[in-house]
């Protein structure tokens, strides 16, 4: 399942992400007061609803360790750097 995903923002700032389940991606946050796990890299899993059922989130695994999670989409960046 692929999830085409363009974050809302002011034109200037937006960008396009095609978050494809099984790719690796790093979380960089629009928002500079958001704290909370930026430039983590992470596997993208799969994607499922919030608990309020009004939001996709999407299920990832921290690669510093291993651990599950869940995220919202908005944070989520392809990485730039070439490994």
């Amino acid at each position: 399942m692929l999830y085409d995903y363009g974050i809302i923002g002011k034109p200037e700032t937006a960008k396009r992400v095609l978050l494809i389940p099984g790719n690796t991606y790093i979380i960089k946050p629009s928002n500079p007061r958001a704290k909370k796990n930026v430039d983590r890299k992470i596997l993208l899993r799969d994607f499922c609803k919030s608990t309020d059922g009004k939001k996709v989130m999407a299920k990832v695994t921290y690669l510093d360790n291993n651990r599950p999670g869940k995220i919202e989409l908005t944070g989520i960046n392809e990485i730039d750097e070439v490994e």
